[in-house]
């Protein structure tokens, strides 16, 4: 009965050793994952930021082309006399 317990706590000493083993590389995946976690939620507010600067630089561009539309249709307007029904040309406002 002594030998089977002497051998039974040499297996048990052995199993120490792996079982530490395995909770150091449970820990350090642990911290891969919530690395992980953390750099996703990075890169979420990355791509969240590049699609508002797309949008702000869409809205520039529109804003620039409504912009020069108005300035060539105030040159047009400026540019024509308009007329009453008598035939009198009238003021153009701004003009």
């Amino acid at each position: 009965m002594q030998k089977a317990g002497h051998y039974l706590d040499s297996l048990a000493a052995g199993i120490d050793v792996p079982l530490e083993e395995e909770e150091l590389c449970a820990d350090q995946l642990k911290e891969y994952l919530f690395y992980a976690g953390a750099l996703q939620a990075v890169c979420r507010q990355q791509e969240m930021l590049q699609l508002q600067l797309e949008k702000s630089e869409s809205q520039v561009v529109s804003y620039i082309t409504e912009k020069d539309n108005v300035q060539k249709g105030e040159r047009k307007y400026k540019g024509k006399q308009s007329h009453d029904r008598s035939g009198q040309a009238l003021r153009v406002p701004g003009g």
